[in-house]
């Protein structure tokens, strides 16, 4: 997962793979979800300034990562 710090767009680098992606706010409520299949370059232009915690499930792996959004 790259930029982080983000302005507003970040990438996953998942080797092509299909993969999904949950965003949650720092209080645990999903503010995004989406199953990517055709890419990795994500908006989150619709977000608030903040810390974040991006949950990305690959088959039955997942992997918890922190974004932060200027």
């Amino acid at each position: 997962m790259y930029s982080n710090p983000c302005d507003r767009n970040f990438s996953i680098d998942n080797s092509n793979k299909a993969f999904s992606i949950e965003i949650y706010n720092i209080l645990g409520q999903k503010v995004f979800e989406r199953k990517n299949d055709d890419g990795s370059n994500l908006s989150v232009t619709n977000h608030n300034k903040g810390v974040y915690l991006v949950k990305i499930t690959d088959d039955s792996k997942s992997l918890i990562k922190k974004l932060i959004i200027n």
